[in-house]
């Protein structure tokens, strides 16, 4: 029997439904970070994925997810195992999840967000679009982000920041940077660039996903304690490309599935004996209970409060935003 003592040490606001709900929207992608799990020389994810015909996902499969992510007016993360933007309907889709009442969140290489599709994105006034930079020169972004070109990847930018601040749109303009071996010594540099562009810049942890190589990890200090719960199952969810409902990122291969969208809302998910019975054991720190979590070496990596909300609203401080956080 779940004992619902364990509800009330929920992030506030996610009783009943996600502050957050991750979403895989397509596996393509047009670089091989050395840091990502999805890349063929760290797994064969994506490739098995792409030879299954499991490229995007469906604008039907999105859609019923916005819908009701919506009705809770909850925030809407794009991410996933590839470029969002290589979505074909990825800008279409975005102005659907504004229009139907999500606050949306793009993740991104920034290497296809040129003029017209930055002007698309802030004009439906997407809340906050992060780039996934990790260097601040041509020669580190080269070894880190390969394929991808730095002059590019900076005309965009400074586009949508001029366009951005010119007309004092709500948008906010962030980026991430993974700290690992390749940039180890520049993060300070690094984050002095940014800082001086864009409303926030993210420090990630190196995250091995149980595939990638922990040795290429720039900063090892953990977040939390061994024994500390992961606030994942307590804020937010994941969505891949297929609609399974997965804990967290860590599950790259959908081990743990919890439930399909497909079949089941995602409220009927989030509030399943399943979940409510993990969360029990998560909190009364019964791992070997959660083999899944058990074995996870990036918990200690995560945090409560070193997170996606703490950036949402010192970005909102920055820019200026009087309204409520969107989450």
């Amino acid at each position: 029997m779940i004992n619902n003592e364990y509800t009330h040490k929920m992030r506030e606001g996610a009783e009943d439904f996600p502050l957050m709900v991750h979403l895989e929207l397509t596996y393509v992608c047009n670089s091989k970070c050395l840091h990502c799990p999805y890349t063929p020389s760290n797994s064969d994810i994506r490739v098995s994925n792409l030879e299954k015909g499991n490229r995007h996902m469906p604008p039907e499969l999105f859609k019923r997810i916005a819908d009701e992510v919506g009705d809770f007016k909850r925030f809407l993360r794009i991410t996933g195992g590839g470029e969002p933007m290589m979505h074909p309907n990825c800008v279409d889709l975005l102005l659907y999840a504004k229009k139907v009442g999500c606050s949306v969140g793009l993740i991104t290489n920034g290497s296809l967000i040129t003029p017209p599709v930055s002007d698309a994105l802030l004009g439906a006034g997407v809340d906050v679009i992060e780039v996934s930079v990790d260097a601040a020169d041509y020669e580190t972004y080269r070894k880190i982000r390969i394929g991808l070109d730095w002059e590019h990847l900076m005309r965009n930018i400074d586009y949508m920041l001029e366009r951005r601040n010119k007309e004092k749109l709500p948008t906010r303009i962030i980026v991430s940077v993974v700290h690992q071996k390749n940039n180890a010594d520049l993060i300070e540099d690094i984050e002095n660039f940014w800082k001086e562009k864009v409303d926030y810049v993210i420090i990630r942890k190196f995250l091995s996903w149980g595939i990638v190589n922990r040795g290429l990890a720039g900063d090892n200090t953990p977040f939390l304690e061994q024994e500390t719960p992961c606030p994942y199952p307590y804020e937010r969810t994941v969505v891949t490309l297929e609609g399974e409902v997965v804990l967290c990122g860590y599950d790259v291969r959908s081990e743990q599935a919890f439930g399909d969208v497909r079949k089941q809302s995602i409220s009927e998910i989030w509030n399943s004996h399943a979940y409510k019975g993990l969360r029990e054991k998560m909190w009364l720190k019964d791992f070997n209970a959660i083999p899944f979590c058990r074995d996870c070496q990036d918990r200690i990596f995560r945090s409560w409060d070193h997170n996606y909300l703490k950036t949402l609203k010192e970005s909102q401080e920055r820019l200026n935003i009087k309204a409520e956080i969107p989450v």
